[in-house]
């Protein structure tokens, strides 16, 4: 539905628009003062400054002038401080009711931050579990996000991380398993090879004997 604005609406005067004016009103006085002078002295000026009549024309002049000047400076002080006391009823009110503000955030900040805290505290025993979980399978290798992982996501990286440790532990064990036999064989030559020498060693003594008899 289309708002429809009255001339009226349009006409009325924001608060701010209302102040200005009203400064306006009281400094226009003045200004007309200041306008008026301008032209008399345009007028007037340069003078004869040997003419007792002349200067004391500027004389009077500059009472006038400077007397207007002082009692703007008056209604400056006065509207502002009609402005300084608005300003502090302004703060005055607005702290008041800050006041009634302040324990009702402090009451819901408190049960944000609990949540916050609870939050915290889930995802530092969760990451205390993966890591405990993925320590008792051997997987040693830190994991910053394993705390951040849906469990689906987590679960994969589980059973991919045994896996692979499994798949490490059997090549680990074959490889063991040949060296061990590797060294058996080394063992068993080795003793084919020294029983071979004591025989020769002792068929070339029997040889020998025979020689000497």
């Amino acid at each position: 539905m289309k708002t429809v604005v009255t001339l009226s609406e349009l006409n009325k005067k924001t608060a701010l628009e209302q102040q200005i004016e009203m400064l306006q009103n009281e400094y226009q006085p003045f200004a007309l003062v200041a306008e008026e002078w301008k032209m008399k002295v345009a007028l007037f000026l340069p003078i004869d400054e040997t003419d007792p009549m002349q200067m004391q024309k500027v004389k009077d002049g500059l009472k006038v002038v400077a007397s207007k000047r002082i009692a703007l400076d008056k209604k400056r002080q006065e509207l502002k401080e009609d402005s300084l006391h608005y300003g502090r009823k302004v703060d005055e009110i607005a702290k008041t009711i800050a006041a009634m503000f302040a324990p009702i955030e402090a009451d819901l900040k408190a049960v944000v931050d609990a949540e916050k805290n609870r939050e915290i505290k889930r995802l530092a025993d969760l990451k205390a579990l993966r890591e405990s979980q993925l320590h008792e399978i051997g997987y040693l290798v830190p994991v910053p996000n394993a705390k951040l992982m849906e469990q689906e996501t987590f679960d994969m990286f589980f059973e991919g991380a045994k896996a692979q440790i499994a798949k490490a532990k059997k090549a680990e064990a074959e490889a063991q398993a040949a060296a061990e036999a590797a060294e058996k064989q080394r063992i068993k030559e080795q003793k084919q090879k020294e029983k071979e020498i004591a025989e020769q060693a002792k068929s070339l003594i029997g040889w020998i004997g025979e020689l000497t008899t």
